[in-house]
């Protein structure tokens, strides 16, 4: 699960690689295919400093 301490706040990821991913709003939680998966994500609000990038890499076998 994913969520910010900062009230209003909403979470955007993304799972792909490179300088221009698309990004999605978390809505609730994930599905981990087999595989290995890196998951990049932040809190952003407007009129408040966006979060440090959290950078979480799975592997499901």
């Amino acid at each position: 699960m994913l969520y910010s301490a900062t009230l209003g706040a909403t979470i955007i990821y993304t799972t792909e690689e490179g300088p221009a991913p698309r990004l999605k709003i978390y809505q609730g939680p994930l599905t981990l295919e087999k595989g290995k998966m890196t998951i990049r994500a932040k809190a952003v609000r407007i009129g408040f400093k966006n979060s440090e990038e959290l950078v979480s890499t799975f592997v499901v076998e």
